[in-house]
């Protein structure tokens, strides 16, 4: 392992976890200038049990082709259960956490939510079980939003795809009736991945025959491909990933945005001299090429890279905030469920001000070069006892985790969840 003061070169730490919990690491010494972009170092466990091979994937239907997957019917059990969802719906949701879809239209709220008071007001979005009951049986579909947000596994399996994609992911559930249909036939404006829970469904896809899905299978569907869906003889219960991709226009035309000479207004009474508007035009396209052609890629993968926001679901953040003020020497403690990427950047050999920068996706922290050591334990992914972190005094030790707490980097761990992550 290279010195922590070679200053031709910048040391990089990865921590990540997969769905099971356990977290893997990745260390890699490489050089590495001071904007550089940061390599992945990410699981394929959660897309490989969506699409299967990730490189197959990636090369072949990414962006383009539908594909159909049939899977074990207990890849996903545990994810999102029918008694899941009568506990959701009987435990006090609000729109727009549900609504009802039928024959491709959103109920009114009246159709499936009761007025009940709340902290002394009366609210009018609460969901209505007995309503929500009556709307299946006359052959609607419950929708469950963002659940990315609002249910632990999922937000697990989310945040995974979401690392491994880099682009932004988002997770509704569909519950539909037999002999029923919640959507008209359409196109979505984002790419999907739909897994079977629970009973089946017959998909129309285009590009693909008419097929069924049972449970434990998985269908990818890009962006703009029109499809629809219904059930027959059984119920279903299945969940869509929805995939936010950011696109290559994206990036350029936010490159654009900073070319002020493209908000100059076109000229006075320019529909009446198309020739004069081309060479305005001409002059235009000539300005930009040249900007576009002077414009750094590096720095404009940096600036694309961060501004991507990861999702923050961190299990344990709560109670580790709660249990900060007693961490000490003899506190367990673990990485996050989260990517941390240590960087230290080149200075000068012996340099005392030399930092150390940890990303954590949606901010970057500045640390002494002192804590090098005490980083790379905490990045292996198992729990830790704060004493034992190595390279800095007790007194360091402590000062180290309860902020790193704080900054929800780690989190504390409970004697009896002290096993390795």
């Amino acid at each position: 392992m290279p010195s922590a003061w070679d200053s031709t070169r910048s040391t990089t730490i990865l921590g990540t976890s997969n769905l099971n919990g356990e977290v893997r690491s990745a260390q890699t010494r490489e050089p590495l200038g001071s904007n550089a972009v940061r390599p992945s170092a990410v699981s394929a466990s959660a897309l490989r049990r969506c699409v299967g091979d990730p490189d197959v994937f990636a090369d072949t239907f990414w962006g383009t082709l539908p594909l159909h997957q049939s899977g074990d019917p207990e890849r996903f059990a545990g994810l999102l259960e029918l008694t899941d969802v009568d506990s959701i719906l009987s435990s006090g949701a609000r729109r727009p956490q549900v609504r009802v879809v039928s024959d491709g239209n959103n109920l009114p709220a009246s159709k499936f939510c009761t007025p009940i008071l709340l902290g002394g007001k009366q609210v009018q979005d609460v969901v209505d079980v007995l309503k929500v009951r009556q709307c299946l049986a006359d052959g609607a579909t419950v929708v469950l939003q963002s659940l990315h947000r609002t249910w632990p596994s999922i937000a697990r399996l989310t945040t995974e795809l979401e690392r491994e994609l880099s682009h932004t992911v988002q997770a509704n559930a569909y519950l539909t009736p037999s002999a029923a249909a919640g959507l008209a036939p359409h196109c979505d404006s984002h790419d999907v991945i739909v897994i079977q829970l629970a009973g089946s469904k017959m998909w129309s896809v285009d590009g693909l025959d008419e097929f069924r899905i049972g449970v434990g299978d998985t269908l990818y569907i890009p962006a703009g491909v029109k499809h629809s869906a219904r059930t027959s003889l059984e119920f279903s219960l299945h969940l869509t990933i929805g995939i936010l991709r950011r696109t290559y226009r994206s990036v350029v035309e936010r490159l654009l945005a900073d070319h002020s000479l493209l908000d100059t207004p076109l000229p006075i009474g320019y529909d009446r001299n198309g020739s004069e508007l081309a060479a305005h035009l001409r002059l235009i396209l000539s300005s930009t090429e040249k900007f576009l052609g002077e414009a750094d890629p590096l720095r404009l993968a940096t600036q694309t890279i961060e501004r991507r926001r990861n999702r923050t679901y961190r299990e344990g953040e709560i109670v580790s905030v709660l249990r900060v003020g007693p961490v000490g020497l003899n506190t367990t403690v673990r990485l996050a469920d989260h990517e941390a990427a240590v960087v230290i950047h080149p200075t000068e050999p012996g340099d005392p001000g030399q930092r150390i920068d940890v990303t954590l996706g949606d901010r970057t922290l500045s640390l002494p070069v002192s804590t090098l050591a005490a980083l790379e334990r905490l990045c292996d992914g198992s729990t830790c006892v704060v004493g034992a972190l190595p390279g800095l005094s007790d007194v360091s030790r402590v000062v180290l985790a309860k902020r790193l707490v704080k900054e929800k980097m780690i989190v504390v761990v409970e004697p009896s969840d002290q096993s390795d992550h």
